[in-house]
């Protein structure tokens, strides 16, 4: 056993006894033998994820496997979603988001529109955020998003005169990162937990979801984390005393990055194509996801996107899993559980099973505390479901709302090693920020969601989804 940490071994035990122990006992009136083996399998899903017995994905992977070889589903099936539309329009915006800071056209966007703002530090605050918000919905990896966006901040920063692990540093850290990692969340191409939230939700509401109708859907929650994010942060990290910020010291920047290469060129027009194929998809009758693949074959067929990228540059691993919760979900709702959960749950829960209000608050409370002790996001977004998506659906909820708010709160930041976006982030700035000078604002951030959340409730009312 050497080699193999406590926590893995008692995770990994504990998720096939009891996954054992539920899927052979003698179901309740509600439940079916087939549903306690679902059960079974996902104890054992939701344990070894909280251990990291696996990488995330193979851990998805012999779930699909394990339904399989328990006859809860066949080998066709389970494994559609990798052919699904949600997968492919992963891989083609994963692709192109790759390509994009591969070229360093998005470095150049970003200064581009940074020089249009004062040099004072709230003008450079606003400039982060808005170099952010702009490139946000070009690329669905808010990771690379994050590592591209953020070290923006430091000549900045320098420039201003602030040290290491400052106040100003770090808000104009925070500026970036906010708007590249966080923001994203609200376009529809903008977020691979867009994708993953897609995984649980029925074909009527996935027939609906577009660029625009994702904006429809959660604009005030947009406006809310974009106005209410930025304030905040100027309120915690504006800095007492520094230095004017040199005339043209962004064209500065933008003059050391030299003429545009004819990768840059390329590729910004291939960007151009695929905004205005995501933002005209209505019209044209071609989706989002036929046009993240048109732009990634375009990106191919002028000698950008090379063979070896396609295995190096596209996160397949993160692909793999979210695809392997589709097949998750579907058999959630094949073999009854969130209706058997809801029975359970509202009579314990009480007020909250019967308003909305509460409800949107109890799913924000509980992802945080869950953070704490549950290090993947996507595990702890699989709760939020199971827990929620019978009550949120008992109260006219659409399972869309229950799981953005969840994935919107599972992105919260505990402890480091939680966010793999921040970590990305502070890593591309080479220490000139650490943790423990954003680690505060996790709280700021998850009041956040709920606030965010029940001003968005009388939207969501008014276009059908509660």
């Amino acid at each position: 056993m050497k080699g193999i940490s406590l926590k893995k071994l008692i995770c990994a035990l504990l998720g096939v006894i009891l996954g054992v122990i539920i899927g052979v006992m003698t179901p309740p009136a509600e439940l079916t033998a087939e549903s306690m083996r679902y059960l079974g399998l996902l104890v054992w899903f939701i344990c070894w994820m909280i251990g990291g017995v696996m990488p995330d994905f193979l851990t998805g992977i012999a779930f699909l496997i394990l339904a399989i070889l328990c006859k809860l589903t066949d080998f066709t099936s389970a494994f559609s979603p990798f052919a699904g539309t949600t997968t492919w329009l992963l891989v083609g915006a994963f692709g192109v988001g790759a390509m994009l800071g591969k070229t360093g056209v998005l470095k150049r966007i970003a200064y581009v529109i940074m020089q249009f703002f004062p040099g004072s530090y709230t003008g450079q605050m606003l400039a982060l955020y808005a170099a952010g918000i702009i490139v946000s919905p070009m690329m669905p990896s808010i990771t690379a998003k994050a590592a591209l966006i953020s070290p923006l901040s430091i000549p900045a920063a320098e420039a201003f005169g602030f040290e290491k692990n400052s106040k100003g540093a770090t808000g104009l850290f925070l500026s970036a990162y906010w708007s590249a990692g966080i923001l994203g969340n609200f376009f529809f191409t903008g977020c691979v937990y867009v994708g993953t939230m897609m995984a649980y939700l029925d074909e009527e509401t996935l027939a609906a979801l577009n660029f625009w109708t994702w904006l429809q859907y959660f604009w005030p929650y947009l406006l809310v984390f974009a106005i209410g994010g930025f304030f905040i942060i100027r309120l915690l990290y504006q800095p007492k005393d520094y230095q004017p910020l040199p005339k043209g010291f962004i064209k500065e920047k933008l003059r050391e990055l030299g003429p545009m290469s004819r990768d840059e060129k390329l590729s910004l027009i291939i960007l151009v194509i695929m905004v205005a194929g995501w933002l005209t998809a209505d019209l044209t009758g071609i989706s989002v996801a036929e046009w993240s693949v048109i732009g990634l074959i375009l990106m191919g067929a002028v000698g950008i996107f090379k063979p070896a990228d396609f295995g190096s540059r596209i996160p397949w691993t993160i692909i793999a899993l979210v695809a392997s919760i589709s097949t998750l979900a579907s058999l959630m709702g094949t073999y009854g559980i969130p209706e058997w959960l809801t029975g359970i749950l509202a009579p314990v829960l009480g007020p909250i099973a019967s308003n909305q209000v509460l409800l949107i608050i109890a799913i924000g409370v509980v992802v945080f505390a869950l953070r704490w002790g549950v290090a993947s996001m996507f595990t702890s977004g699989a709760l939020i479901y199971a827990l929620f998506a019978g009550l949120g659906s008992a109260l006219g909820m659409n399972t869309l709302v229950v799981v953005f708010i969840g994935y919107m709160g599972v992105q919260c930041w505990p402890f480091g090693a939680y966010n793999a976006t921040l970590m990305a982030g502070l890593g591309a700035v080479n220490g000139y920020v650490e943790f423990k000078q954003v680690q505060k604002l996790t709280f700021v951030y998850s009041a956040l969601v709920i606030v965010a959340a029940l001003i968005n409730l009388p939207i969501w009312k008014m276009v059908g989804l509660a």
